[in-house]
């Protein structure tokens, strides 16, 4: 380094003469961590991944190769596939789609509403008293939730809420307790439906469906008619709260 004397502008002025230092090359193959860092993180991740999932590929290829499939990736890239490509019964992934189109058609503030409706005079419905049933897939006695198939249901619709409200008001009826299911169509299974899936996975679907329209203490059997069932039950709480039935 020299110093230049020369003055500008009041300053001194520091200039370099040194050579300009040579670049080294770099030593490292092309297909190395420092070339190549996300190519070979991802290499070693998704090789890890896998075999994280090994227990779940054995398990699944002990099943039939028509009954099953797996396939899972690690943000976005295929990292195991087992018959990813067969067609199989969707089962219990059906209900995802299900509850997207209901968010979708419903809206997530939607809320099932069953009715007692009658002609009331004073403290007495004159004719029938209806309950009109709203589709409510959790409408249920107070005692059903324990023993029900899926018991972490947590927001179950208690018919006997309604009794209380019909109770309040009403203490005899002329006439009788009828259900209106018409909220749906009479179809109580869907078309393919197995006997066993019949009995015990889904349905029978009513727009008045009570306790899963399964027949209490015993609720592996199912009841034939959802609507008379629930309309039957409905009668007895309010009977059980001193309402008078004269149909």
């Amino acid at each position: 380094m020299a110093m230049d004397k020369r003055v500008q502008r009041g300053d001194w002025k520091i200039t370099t003469n040194a050579p300009a230092a040579t670049p080294v090359p770099l030593a490292g193959p092309v297909f190395s961590l420092q070339r190549q860092p996300a190519t070979l993180a991802y290499d070693t991740t998704d090789r890890q991944f896998g075999g994280a999932v090994k227990s779940v590929t054995d398990n699944v290829r002990s099943v039939p190769e028509d009954a099953s499939c797996f396939a899972a990736s690690l943000d976005g890239r295929p990292v195991v596939a087992d018959g990813a490509d067969v067609p199989v019964m969707p089962a219990s992934n059906v209900k995802i789609l299900t509850a997207a189109v209901a968010l979708e058609v419903l809206g997530p503030d939607f809320t099932f509403v069953t009715r007692a409706n009658g002609q009331v005079v004073g403290d007495t419905v004159e004719g029938d008293l209806f309950l009109v049933g709203g589709g409510d897939p959790l409408l249920a006695n107070r005692g059903y939730v324990p023993v029900r198939k899926y018991p972490t249901v947590e927001y179950p619709t208690a018919l006997e809420d309604l009794a209380d409200q019909v109770a309040a008001r009403v203490r005899r009826v002329t006439g009788g307790i009828v259900g209106d299911a018409s909220h749906s169509d009479a179809e109580q299974f869907a078309p393919g439906w197995s006997v066993d899936v019949q009995g015990s996975e889904a349905g029978p679907l009513s727009g008045l469906l009570l306790n899963d329209a399964r027949e209490l203490p015993d609720v592996i059997a199912v009841v034939e008619d959802p609507a008379l069932s629930a309309t039957r039950e409905f009668a007895q709480l309010l009977r059980e709260r001193g309402v008078e039935i004269a149909g």
